[in-house]
């Protein structure tokens, strides 16, 4: 049994004053009880509590990452003479040569850093959006999940949780062939794309068995996805939609760039949000990626859809992809979640008040999200919606057990939270707290990151930072190293 005292947790429902948290021995909460000391209650206990003068909150989800493009975070902001334009598709070209570079071992050190610095930042959870399924030529590995294995290997290196949503890629844009920069990601059929998704639901079994990993909440679960309307055939689109190839979460691109929304009507008649929602049905275990680009019929449509939206201000905003209707579809009842994508910042803090200031600057005013939280605090909508969706983004055998708010800090709940603390903080009220740590102190409040009750974050650095960073610089070097003359 394990004892922490703070000055206060917040559930994700509720904030508990003076919390004395006591832990089983597989991470999981048994009861946290207010105190005004940690006496008051852990007097009768053998077990001495553990004191923390800050405050707990639950862990955030990472609801869309593609770890491979952390290896390529500031090294395409240049242009040079020779660009005639610098967009989305400038950048994509630079990305698809890194992809084509990327070993199983260097895709392994580059994700188990990424993720080390992803609870450091706050997360305790990630959804790794992966379409580098093959060799670089297209060409099938003999062990065909040996990627899979690489991303479980380093979610189990680093502690956090991680669903992992194997994309089908069968197409260049809107049936025309793929490009050979695109060979690493394709599957041939639905047929492959399935049997792959067999073969990795039984990968990752292996490595949480392997792990000895305890707890009654899997550490590693298995999603679906597509990668986008322009990258499968429509038909293919609406097979898998009827005949789910999988029971976790689904997740797809959508009209993330202006260009993809014109090419989509001219290939499919309609625009992408507006197609998908009239030829799929979709469940709550749905999830739309960036969606930037609606019309205010598809945002009041997806708003009232079983799915959700999940965002990724900070690199929507590097890629200069557009803004979300955020204030319309909150106005809905629309539901979304964030991730940070090509991971060009890191911080959900980050992500959540770029989302803000987004509707701030359009509609020249102060708290327009605000009006959507019960208690009339944009912190409390932001959080609220990025941690109960993000919860809902990863595996729908939870739906039950989380509910509407999420995997709320309670009894039988494995402790995934993150510990905050500095001065400022400390003389916050707490019904101000969240409003705090999103518009100013941020991940730099970040002091500790519990998964399944383990400690894997101390004074804001990882527990392994010294093995992973060595992994990390040395792949790093090895790819750049004949990659950089490509993008420069």
């Amino acid at each position: 049994m394990k004892q922490i005292f703070a000055q206060g947790l917040y559930t994700g429902e509720k904030w508990i004053h003076s919390p004395l948290i006591e832990l089983n021995d597989v991470g999981e909460i048994v009861a946290i009880t207010e105190a005004k000391t940690p006496q008051a209650v852990g007097a009768k206990s053998p077990h001495k509590a553990e004191v923390r003068p800050g405050y707990f909150l639950p862990g955030l989800v990472n609801a869309h990452s593609h770890s491979f493009q952390y290896a390529m975070v500031g090294r395409s902001e240049f242009i040079t003479t020779t660009d005639t334009q610098n967009d989305f598709w400038t950048w994509r070209r630079a990305m698809y040569h890194l992809a084509l570079s990327l070993s199983k071992e260097a895709i392994q050190a580059i994700t188990t850093k990424l993720y080390s610095e992803l609870l450091c930042h706050g997360y305790t959870e990630v959804v790794e959006f992966h379409y580098l399924h093959h060799d670089v030529d297209g060409s099938r590995y003999s062990n065909s999940t040996a990627h899979i294995e690489a991303l479980s290997l380093a979610a189990l290196e680093s502690g956090i949780r991680l669903t992992i949503v194997p994309v089908y890629y069968a197409q260049g844009n809107f049936s025309k062939t793929a490009s050979s920069d695109q060979q690493r990601f394709l599957f041939s059929s639905t047929n492959e794309y399935r049997e792959f998704l067999t073969a990795a639901r039984e990968t990752l079994e292996r490595a949480q068995v392997g792990m000895h990993i305890l707890g009654k909440t899997p550490r590693l679960r298995l999603g679906w996805g597509i990668h986008s309307l322009r990258a499968v055939d429509a038909k293919d689109i609406q097979t898998l939609f009827a005949d789910r190839p999988n029971s976790g979460p689904m997740h797809i691109h959508i009209a993330e760039q202006a260009k993809e929304v014109e090419d989509c009507k001219e290939a499919l008649g309609a625009r992408p949000v507006e197609w998908l929602l009239s030829n799929c049905e979709l469940t709550a275990n749905d999830c739309l990626v960036h969606a930037t680009h609606l019309t205010e019929s598809e945002t009041k449509n997806l708003a009232t859809s079983a799915a959700q939206v999940v965002l990724c201000p900070t690199t929507e905003g590097n890629l200069g992809d557009g803004f979300f209707p955020i204030e319309s579809y909150a106005a809905e009842g629309g539901r979304w979640s964030i991730g940070s994508d090509s991971h060009i910042n890191l911080s959900p803090w980050e992500e959540l008040r770029w989302l803000d200031y987004q509707a701030r600057l359009r509609t020249r005013s102060r708290n327009p999200l605000a009006i959507f939280a019960d208690d009339g605090h944009s912190g409390t909508y932001l959080w609220q919606n990025a941690w109960a969706n993000g919860h809902k983004a990863t595996d729908e055998s939870d739906q039950g057990q989380l509910g509407r708010s999420g995997r709320a800090l309670s009894p039988g709940v494995p402790f995934d939270a993150i510990y905050m603390e500095d001065e400022h903080l400390k003389q916050t009220p707490p019904e101000m707290i969240l409003d705090y740590l999103i518009f100013h102190a941020g991940s730099a409040a970040v002091q500790e990151t519990y998964v399944q009750g383990r400690r894997l974050v101390k004074e804001a650095q990882h527990g392994q930072l010294q093995s992973i960073n060595q992994q990390f610089a040395s792949h790093l070097r090895e790819v750049w190293k004949g990659l950089w003359p490509k993008t420069h």
